[in-house]
């Protein structure tokens, strides 16, 4: 223990090194992690991240703002924690991110086509070097401008006296005319006078394929500072509102601010892309994939979150609430949010559901029977299938096929006895499997032109020897039938 009272600085590298050692490996090559410290153990993060993922692969230290008013000691508040940005590869998947669109207030003639414009830099705004092809006189609308405004300038800089420092335009003369002709260019009034502005339009981009001159809208994108994160909407004051519109207040604390989460998400993230949390908490990484997903429909990012079950105090805010654990706090969050963003985008088909799953210990006994499994006998052990039940196997072997965890699977009544099909293959799991629903099985092969799953998946431990045999009798005669029928029997445990 340190005097702070804490665990000692290696025994949290102890902690911290062998998952981080298993983040690495869970993310894809093109992946990135991000991971929220305070200063207590910055210095060692980055020391363990830069062994771990390589020096190479450090792309930011993002310091966070925490709180305005801050951890106030005598002479210092500590106002901010960091946000530490690693990548997997040099050759990272990254997205410029767009500047928000409050500039966007102009409308001119272009509007229905082009949307509301802002206002660049002027055209002559100093150049990082004097050029003198950039150094001409414009007319506009029988008006003449000059770079920095002044005529007097321009003429003593034509007879040789210039710097690096005097003024020019931004453009050449050729790729003004393109964009004066096409409406990318304004002559505004302000307090030094007549000035000739560049515009950005929200949805405009022009190209002139004989000249190669263009000007469009990527303008609109940033490169990501690592101050974007001192602002406001990242604080834990703004984190503490994000959560009390879902599940209330004082339900949670310490989570994370919703702003954060979506910045990160636009900064690495698109279509099918999957973002893992595992250390889920509140679940605001949920919420916030559901709001990017919402907003943007042609992306639709998927989450896994992990939470270890701790138990809620007893008298606390959450227990009160009818919380028993935090994975409760979690799920319930989505829920809310999920009623919260289908009446904030009504149009929007992005899919907000989940499916929660348990991590949990198999019985010895059951081990012992997985390792010593005999099915040569006429009577049915149903110990294995009893342990796992329906839905762990469908789930694991429609993951080991292919079909993902969200998939057009559906239940098929044999008779009786129930199957689960999901385009390709056919699932028999549950034990009891009779001669009538074997029967029945043959008979929707034979009739029903649209059922031809060519796989059919037996769950070993759910069926004795003579059941197998009377299965295998029976895909022989459909193989060897007039429909020729191609169906392999896959029997797993």
């Amino acid at each position: 223990m340190t005097k702070r009272g804490s665990a000692s600085h290696s025994a949290w590298l102890m902690f911290m090194y062998p998952r981080l050692q298993l983040a690495r490996e869970l993310l894809a090559k093109d992946g990135a992690i991000f991971i929220s410290i305070d200063d207590n153990e910055c210095h060692n993060l980055k020391l363990l991240c830069d062994d771990i993922f390589g020096e190479e692969n450090f792309i930011a230290e993002f310091p966070r703002i925490t709180k305005r008013g801050g951890k106030s000691s005598d002479i210092v508040a500590k106002n901010h924690d960091y946000l530490l940005m690693y990548t997997k590869t040099n050759s990272p998947k990254l997205y410029a991110i767009e500047h928000n669109d409050t500039a966007f207030k102009y409308q001119d003639e272009f509007f229905e086509e082009r949307g509301y414009y802002k206002l660049n830099q002027t055209l002559d705004y100093d150049s990082l070097q004097y050029s003198s092809s950039l150094d001409y006189p414009l007319e506009i609308d029988g008006e003449v401008f000059y770079p920095g405004q002044s005529e007097e300038a321009y003429n003593e800089r034509q007879s040789g006296n210039h710097d690096t420092a005097d003024w020019a335009w931004r453009w050449s003369k050729e790729k003004f005319k393109f964009g004066y002709e096409n409406g990318f260019v304004v002559v505004k009034t302000g307090r030094n006078g007549k000035r000739i502005y560049t515009k950005t339009y929200q949805k405009a981009t022009i190209e002139d394929g004989d000249t190669g001159y263009y000007v469009d809208y990527s303008d609109r994108t940033k490169s990501l500072s690592t101050l974007e994160t001192t602002e406001n909407p990242y604080s834990n004051d703004n984190a503490t509102k994000d959560v009390a519109k879902t599940i209330g207040k004082k339900i949670f604390d310490h989570t994370k601010p919703l702003e954060l989460m979506t910045l990160i998400g636009r900064l690495c993230t698109r279509n099918d892309d999957i973002i893992l949390d595992f250390f889920s908490g509140s679940a605001a990484t949920a919420e916030a994939i559901m709001k990017l997903n919402c907003e943007d429909s042609e992306n639709h990012r998927k989450y896994i979150l992990i939470q270890l079950p701790e138990e809620c105090k007893e008298g606390s805010s959450a227990y009160k609430a009818g919380y028993r654990t935090i994975c409760d706090i979690g799920m319930d969050r989505i829920i809310k949010s999920k009623k919260l963003y289908n009446q904030e985008f009504p149009t929007s088909t992005a899919d907000l559901g989940f499916k929660h799953y348990t991590l949990a210990e198999v019985s010895q006994t059951t081990l012992d029977k997985i390792e010593k499994f005999d099915n040569s006998g006429f009577i049915t052990d149903t110990t294995v299938y009893d342990e796992f039940g329906i839905e762990t196997v469908l789930t694991t072997w429609l993951i080991h096929d292919n079909y993902g965890f969200v998939n057009n699977c559906e239940m098929v009544d044999l008779a009786g006895y129930t199957a689960y099909w999901c385009e390709n293959h056919l699932y028999l799991i549950n034990p009891g499997l009779t001669e009538e629903a074997i029967k029945s099985l043959v008979e929707k092969y034979n009739i029903e032109g649209a059922f031809n799953p060519q796989n059919i998946v037996l769950f070993g431990y759910s069926f004795n020897y003579v059941e197998m045999e009377n299965l295998k009798t029976n895909v022989k005669i459909l193989r060897d039938s007039e429909k020729n029928l191609k169906i392999n029997l896959d029997i797993r445990y």
